[in-house]
This record gives C-alpha cells, sequence and structure tokens, in this order.
C-alpha cells in the first residue's frame, strides 16, 4: 500500500530552500526531515508488530520495521520520480521481515488480521507527520544555510 502526500504552499520553507546552492543538500536537508518526521511512525509500527518468540533476527518481523530511502521489501515500487530532488522514506519491513509482514498486516484464509503499520500511519502520520516534517525542515535548512555561509566566508578570506 503506498501512501502519497502532497504539499503545496509552503513558501517560506521553499524560499529558504532555495537559499541552498546545491541540489544534493536540499535532497539531504529533506532527507533528514522526513527521517525525523518518520520515526516516531516507525517506532509505533514495531511496537504494534506481533512478536513471535520463535522467529529470531533478522527474520523476526517486530526487530525488521525499518525506515530508509530504498524500499527493503520482497517487492520493488514502480514510480517515477517528478524532480531531481524528489526525496522518499520507506517505512515498514526489510526483506527478511517481509513475507510475514503481509500475512500479519492484512490476515489470510486461517489467520486474522493484526495491522500494525496501518495503526502507526493512524495515530503518528498524517496531520501530525506533516507538522514534523515542517519543523524538521525549518530546522534543517537553518543549519545547512549557516553551514553554506560559514563555507563562503571562508572561501573569500
Amino acid at each position: 500500500m503506498k501512501t502519497t502526500v502532497r504539499v503545496e504552499g509552503l513558501r517560506d520553507l521553499d524560499l529558504a530552500l532555495s537559499e541552498l546552492t546545491k541540489d544534493t543538500t536540499r535532497k539531504a536537508v529533506a532527507r533528514r526531515a522526513l527521517r525525523d518526521a518518520g520515526e516516531p511512525i516507525r517506532a509505533r509500527a514495531e511496537q504494534l508488530a506481533p512478536d513471535d518468540p520463535n522467529t529470531k533476527a533478522p527474520f523476526d518481523l517486530k526487530q525488521s520495521i525499518a525506515m530508509s530511502g530504498r524500499q527493503k521489501s520482497g517487492r520493488a515500487t514502480q514510480y517515477r520520480k517528478e524532480s531531481p530532488t524528489e526525496v522518499t522514506i520507506h517505512i515498514g519491513p526489510t526483506k527478511d521481515g517481509y513475507p510475514q509482514a503481509i500475512m500479519q498486516e492484512f490476515g489470510t484464509v486461517h489467520h486474522a488480521a493484526h495491522p500494525y503499520l496501518r495503526p502507526a500511519w493512524d495515530g503518528e502520520g498524517g496531520r501530525k507527520a506533516l507538522n514534523r516534517i515542517i519543523k524538521a525542515m525549518s530546522v534543517h535548512i537553518a543549519k545547512s544555510v549557516a553551514r553554506q555561509r560559514r563555507r563562503f566566508a571562508k572561501a573569500r578570506r
């Protein structure tokens, strides 16, 4: 299941981002902000994931909940980036925890569903996550702009 959030109208953040000279710096700022904002979702999913005492790492579902810029489950998503500075963060089980993850989240004919990702998103995602992204972006942009200004000032000497 893919959830996409589109945010428009954040002019102040956009102006601040435009102060950063490199696309790679802009991407790094966005990636750090998304990681900061996504951590409560990842932690809640890990907390809600069922723990099978017979399953050990790395195949344990609870221990396989991770956050990454690349999807690490058993299937790759098929989508096209809309801009060179687009950043994506995936939260979910790694490839090792993936086979049982689908069955736990959605259930089977013989096993009732025990969702953990959707309740994590419902509790920590949405508007809460968006507010965390905005705050984290502000902090990370300010730090990066200050670093960039120090580098430029040092280079002029």
